[in-house]
């Protein structure tokens, strides 16, 4: 491992990209963090079309109380370099959560769409 880091940090566009996108899951997929850890979907960009995203908190201070109560932060990665997105504060009520772990919604955000959970594949709601 530290022998394939070492080249990836001779390469200018592929050091900056690992390093960050290495930061960015060793820091959200920590034990001490206590954000990422519900998987939802939000309708964006637009009504009909939805978008994975991770609730980080419930909306506090100015922002909970701006947006009505009931309202969590959530962020919506892009696709394939995660370490990027989008912020939103939005009710809860217009989540729809899934019970996808976080690691499995990475990997079909960052892989943009091609690869999915195994045990849901191929499985209807009823049965999933």
């Amino acid at each position: 491992i530290a022998l394939g880091e070492g080249i990836l940090d001779k390469i200018p566009f592929a050091r900056v990209v690992y390093r960050s996108t290495k930061q960015f899951l060793e820091t959200f997929f920590s034990e001490k963090h206590e954000g990422f850890r519900k998987v939802v979907l939000v309708e964006f960009p637009r009504k009909g079309m939805y978008s994975v995203g991770f609730v980080t908190a419930k909306a506090r201070g100015e922002l909970g109380e701006k947006s009505g109560g009931g309202a969590v932060c959530v962020f919506v990665p892009t696709t394939p370099n995660p370490t990027t997105g989008f912020h939103f504060t939005i009710p809860e009520k217009e989540t729809i959560t899934l019970n996808m772990t976080v690691e499995d919604a990475f990997k079909v955000i960052m892989t943009a769409g091609v690869v999915y959970p195994e045990e849901t594949v191929g499985k209807t709601d009823e049965t999933a």
